[in-house]
């Protein structure tokens, strides 16, 4: 009985340790992403020409993934013709922030310049 219980108590354990905002991000977006033809940075380059600030970006960003709409994608009319809209994220608040802001420092490009 004993060893039941600590079987099942380590097995729950592994599905409750939090993840990594990088695991967070390869696994819901990179992995959808891979098998479309517009990476991952030239989608953020779009934010970053059509929002032009961090903070106006990763708020559109957000805004977009929990409720997608074609009149506030960045994508292009034939990008959107092809694929459609993506559905509605399912990660929550705090997993969403870390994911945005673990793909918005993979991109940008302050503080990478010499």
């Amino acid at each position: 009985m004993i060893k039941k219980i600590l079987i099942l108590s380590i097995v729950l354990s592994t599905f409750m340790v939090a993840k990594t905002p990088k695991e967070i991000y390869e696994k819901n977006c990179v992995e959808c992403h891979a098998t479309l033809p517009s990476s991952l940075e030239k989608m953020f380059m779009s934010y970053i020409k059509t929002y032009s600030g961090e903070r106006d970006t990763k708020i559109a960003i957000k805004t977009f993934l929990k409720k997608p709409d074609l009149d506030t994608s960045v994508m292009s009319e034939v990008f959107l013709d092809k694929f459609g809209v993506k559905k509605p994220t399912k990660l929550n608040d705090k997993e969403l922030d870390s994911a945005i802001e673990y793909y918005f420092n993979q991109y940008k490009i302050k503080g990478r310049l010499n």
